[in-house]
């Protein structure tokens, strides 16, 4: 018997929403991973947290959801102190909700749009950005560390961190010589070093490379070999691994794993130099995982290096945050009271 095969009408607007399952999981799958995994991961927290919240108000979040009930949502968060980064990340995680969902967002409403205006407006708040690491403090951070797993570790992972500037994101998937489940590999060269990133904040589809000469980083190369012979890293196994608290090697680390590495290698640091611990804890708490990066790029400002330059290393797409971030720099480099005459 002849079977007749169902052809959609043309008439019906076919979405992702509107697949077959196994094809609709399919779809999502690949735009999951077309999209960077922290960024993922702050969409789904905005997303978790507008439901939540539509269900306290009575509001659904199906797509497609009206402009005035996000524009109220974000508008709450503003009084409630969040920073305009966060609320262009909430409106951000709505709109690729809706897109996801085969639906349109009109971000252009305009009662949505002057809201949000007003809410930048008001939300004057101090930037919140990691201190830079400099090659003086990190000079001495490396030898203050001893040579315990957690110090080796620690003066391996600050040095490559400044050396690299890298996020900590590109960090913790490093692995060694050859390409294990990690999306970076780190291999040495006839020179010194060159770290290939499979995918990067900045290139998710296209791998970059950043190649360190060891005669420009001495200091750097013995603490990464340190540790590399000190734990024992085989090739196409992580690079940087959790420190058990009662000691010994564990898996690859984790970038909040990073964060506070950063911080509690920084405040043995303050406490060798003998400051107390209230005051050793406030110093170290403004660094990050981001400060190696964040250092480099301030140590070449102050020395006159070019945006272009620095940017050949860091890989910004724009140079814009490296004039963000050498903004002080700059300005103590170019100031009129370094000029005879001038300053008090």
């Amino acid at each position: 018997m002849a079977t007749t095969k169902l052809i959609p009408s043309t008439n019906t607007r076919v979405t992702v929403a509107t697949l077959p399952a196994e094809a609709r999981e399919r779809v999502r799958r690949y735009q999951a991973a077309g999209q960077a995994k922290n960024t993922s991961i702050a969409y789904g927290t905005q997303l978790r947290l507008f439901r939540r919240w539509c269900e306290r108000q009575g509001y659904t979040d199906t797509p497609p959801v009206a402009p005035a009930i996000v524009a109220s949502w974000l508008l709450e968060r503003a009084d409630a102190g969040a920073a305009r980064s966060t609320l262009a990340v909430a409106l951000a995680a709505i709109k690729a909700g809706h897109h996801a969902a085969g639906q349109r967002f009109d971000a252009a409403d305009p009662d949505l749009v002057r809201a949000l205006a007003g809410a930048r407006r008001e939300a004057v708040r101090e930037q919140r950005q990691a201190a830079p690491l400099r090659p003086a403090v990190l000079r001495d951070v490396l030898t203050s560390l001893g040579d315990s797993d957690l110090d080796r570790r620690d003066a391996a992972m600050l040095a490559t961190l400044y050396m690299l500037a890298l996020r900590r994101s590109e960090l913790v998937e490093i692995d060694y010589e050859m390409r294990g489940d990690g999306l970076a590999v780190l291999r040495n060269t006839d020179h010194g070093l060159e770290l290939e990133l499979l995918r990067s904040k900045t290139s998710q589809e296209q791998p970059v490379t950043v190649a360190v000469d060891r005669a420009h980083n001495p200091r750097a190369f013995a603490a990464l070999e340190t540790w590399l012979r000190h734990a024992q890293i085989a090739p196409g196994t992580p690079l940087f691994r959790r420190i058990h608290p009662r000691g010994g090697i564990g898996g690859r680390i984790t970038a909040d794993g990073v964060n506070r590495a950063v911080k509690a290698a920084l405040r043995r640091y303050y406490l060798s130099t003998g400051a107390d611990a209230d005051t050793a804890e406030r110093l170290a708490a403004r660094f990050s995982g981001h400060s190696g990066r964040v250092g480099l790029i301030v140590a070449s400002k102050e020395v006159g290096a070019a945006d272009s330059d620095i940017a050949a290393t860091t890989r910004h797409k724009s140079l814009q945050m490296i004039k963000r971030y050498g903004e002080a720099a700059e300005q103590r480099l170019r100031a009129p009271h370094r000029l005879r005459g001038v300053g008090l």
